[in-house]
């Protein structure tokens, strides 16, 4: 027989740390003393019917989440956790939508471990509010998730929530899932960031990821860091003339690039990569300093696919692309295909830009049944 005693006080505990309560706070807000809230979290004895009632309005959870009662999985939570954003889906068995939510990002190496957790717990208690936590089963994948020890970590962290099961691992596991179900292949990460996944027999390898200090390109914060280079040395007369300089200038109304030096060095890498479109506009415009930096920055991501061949070896490898520079896929994949050509792989890489939502391929991994029509519901 279950010892509900010892379940409710666990249960109690972590629901008041999650929210950052003191046992003086719960005692208040049911309207008990703090020595009982401590007698409940000793695990000897039940709160009376009233303060079991009042406790799940505190915390915003049914009867049967208190008592950690299973259930059937009835909702499925799906979290798609980028470098600049986190998307929240809540839908029920049939795979409609309940309930959608964007915060920030919660790469927990750009915010923090404890920024990240807050965001996210804000995240599910918002969206999980008046449902059951244990008729729930989520998958999370999350921008630097399976990075160092934190797959420990979040697994711990999203099991203190109760769900009926709890599952996490990078953003890319989304994006695999979404794009390429079980099939062989890579989920090619062409945003701030750059790296690849690369899925074959079921296991999933990492291939760059490394982040902005040891990355070599192939990502936005590469171009953007570029541009301020070049407009720099332009400055300094140490490089040919450029309009990235002009255009440069423009956005940030300064007289001069190296005069905003201590804005660059204390924006933090998304700022550095949103100057990236100035230098496709510069492209576009038929700069050879632009063409020169991205010819230089997509060497990176014929790398990349380069170690995905010596992953699946096969002369056949889907690829699907997602992120913010797959928006200029017309200017960057000319320059990926020479860089590839120069490298000789006997395969032909078929490169796709995955335009569905990568939070759909989370909802897939928590249980939730495929559904034709998801992208179109999810964006309405």
């Amino acid at each position: 027989m279950d010892n509900y005693e010892k379940i409710f006080a666990d249960k109690l505990k972590s629901l008041r740390k999650q929210r950052g309560l003191r046992q003086n706070d719960v005692a208040n807000a049911v309207g008990y003393s703090e020595k009982s809230v401590s007698k409940w979290e000793s695990g000897k004895v039940l709160p009376p019917v009233n303060a079991l009632l009042a406790l799940c309005d505190v915390f915003g959870v049914e009867l049967a989440d208190l008592l950690d009662i299973k259930h059937e999985t009835s909702y499925f939570l799906g979290i798609d956790g980028g470098a600049t954003k986190t998307d929240f889906v809540l839908a029920n068995a049939n795979g409609d939508i309940i309930r959608k939510k964007r915060l920030g990002s919660t790469n927990a190496f750009d915010i923090g471990l404890n920024a990240a957790k807050a965001l996210l717990t804000e995240g599910i208690n918002d969206i999980c509010r008046g449902i059951s936590i244990r008729k729930i089963s989520m998958y999370a994948g999350l921008s630097g998730g399976t990075s160092g020890n934190m797959r420990q970590i979040f697994g711990e962290f999203f099991n203190s929530f109760g769900f009926n099961k709890a599952l996490s691992g990078s953003d890319a596991n989304n994006i695999l899932s979404a794009g390429l179900g079980n099939r062989d292949g890579v989920a090619l990460i062409m945003g701030t960031g750059s790296s690849a996944f690369i899925q074959k027999d079921g296991k999933v390898y990492r291939a760059g990821g490394l982040g902005y200090l040891f990355d070599g390109g192939g990502s936005g914060y590469d171009i953007g860091r570029s541009a301020i280079k070049y407009a720099c040395m332009q400055e300094d007369l140490m490089g040919g003339q450029t309009i990235i300089n002009d255009l440069l200038r423009q956005k940030i109304h300064s007289d001069t690039v190296s005069g905003s030096l201590d804005y660059f060095y204390s924006c933090g890498k998304a700022a550095i990569a949103s100057f990236a479109p100035i230098v496709f506009e510069a492209y576009d415009k038929g700069d050879a300093v632009a063409r020169q930096i991205l010819c230089d920055v997509t060497e990176q991501i014929a790398l990349l696919l380069s170690a995905a061949y010596k992953r699946i070896k096969s002369d056949f490898i889907e690829v699907v692309a997602v992120g913010g520079l797959t928006n200029r896929m017309d200017a960057l994949y000319p320059f990926i295909k020479k860089h590839l050509e120069k490298l000789s792989l006997p395969c032909e890489f078929d490169i796709k830009v995955y335009n569905g939502s990568a939070v759909y391929g989370a909802l897939l991994l928590a249980g939730m049944p495929p559904k034709s029509d998801f992208l179109q519901i999810f964006n309405s």
